[in-house]
């Protein structure tokens, strides 16, 4: 199921909020990817994959990072969302990145 996450947010033209939201959700659960399925589906490795998903969130402006995302959310997730999301997801591609190693 987060292979397929990730891959969702290597793929979509644009971005989707929820992909972001649920990549963090599956990294701060402790949940590991299937590497097999991201070389499969992408083609290539899953550095490439890893770094282009930091490259997309990157460019997303942090004002419509909530787009179609907070009004599900409760008070205290739209502010982490806000305030946290991108940055917090960032972080942990690159720790998935330097385990690689």
């Amino acid at each position: 199921m987060f292979a397929h996450e990730l891959m969702a947010l290597y793929e979509r033209k644009g971005y989707a909020s929820r992909d972001i939201f649920d990549v963090q959700a599956f990294f701060k659960n402790g949940w590991d990817f299937n590497h097999n399925i991201i070389t499969e589906r992408s083609g290539t490795s899953v550095r490439a994959v890893l770094g282009t998903c930091i490259t997309h969130i990157e460019k997303i402006n942090q004002s419509t990072l909530l787009d179609g995302l907070g009004s599900l959310l409760s008070d205290e997730k739209r502010a982490w969302a806000r305030e946290r999301m991108r940055d917090d997801t960032i972080f942990s591609l690159r720790a998935a990145m330097a385990e690689l190693d």
